[in-house]
């Protein structure tokens, strides 16, 4: 949903901080944010933005003011668990919208499983983004298989396939410093048991006290060290 500032207003809207709006016979007054939260707009078309511009001040407001349009999708937590009954391993993630507007479009969200060394996994789900409405998260859960994961710490990420060919995917509205992959959210990582290196057999006399120093190595490279000591 969508419309035009009223030309009208777009010369001097955002020249006061509450980017009001004064009617002219009821002497009502409304602010850019009360619009916005009333109608969900997903976007306005102001042309006096680009020709002949904003500055300063004005320019800031007007800025801030195109940011509130629109959904803005945050991953609020997730987890990943592996059950040592049935060896599965689900994924739940939280999704929540901090804007004013929904998705409109079921749009396909695929998680992705990155392990340093390996071929990313790419899971696709029957996730429906247009579910998440508001702030209030929907806990969105993939129980499929999860494939032949190597050992060691998977980097769990998140995407919005955009169907149009080479078209970008969503951003979530997440710090993002470190993705996987282009177009990916990366939300976590999740660490597999490592492989524990073998030892050699010890003999150990009566009275006496050994250290036995035992390694693991995973294939990040990774190697956590244990020691115990037994009398």
């Amino acid at each position: 949903m969508g419309g035009e500032l009223r030309p009208e207003l777009q010369e001097t809207l955002w020249n006061d901080p509450s980017c009001s709006y004064t009617h002219p016979t009821e002497q009502h007054i409304q602010t850019w944010n009360e619009a916005v939260g009333l109608t969900h707009a997903s976007w306005m078309l102001v042309s006096h933005a680009f020709w002949p511009g904003y500055s300063g001040d004005a320019k800031t407001r007007a800025l801030e003011g195109s940011r509130k349009l629109g959904y803005a999708l945050q991953i609020d937590s997730w987890m990943a668990e592996t059950d040592p009954d049935t060896g599965t391993t689900p994924i739940s993630v939280k999704i929540k919208n901090v804007g004013v507007a929904p998705f409109y479009y079921k749009w396909d969200l695929e998680l992705g499983l990155f392990s340093m060394g390996s071929e990313p996994i790419i899971l696709p789900t029957d996730w429906d983004i247009r579910s998440v409405i508001d702030s209030n998260p929907v806990t969105f859960i993939y129980q499929g298989d999860i494939g032949d994961l190597p050992d060691g710490t998977i980097t769990l990420a998140v995407r919005m396939k955009n169907p149009l060919p080479n078209g970008d995917p969503v951003v979530f509205a997440n710090a993002n410093p470190d993705p996987p992959a282009p177009g990916w959210q990366r939300i976590g990582t999740y660490n597999r048991t490592p492989v524990i290196s073998p030892i050699a057999n010890h003999s150990v006399s009566a009275g006496q006290t050994i250290q036995i120093k035992v390694t693991a190595t995973d294939l990040d490279g990774n190697t956590p060290a244990f020691s115990a000591t037994s009398e």
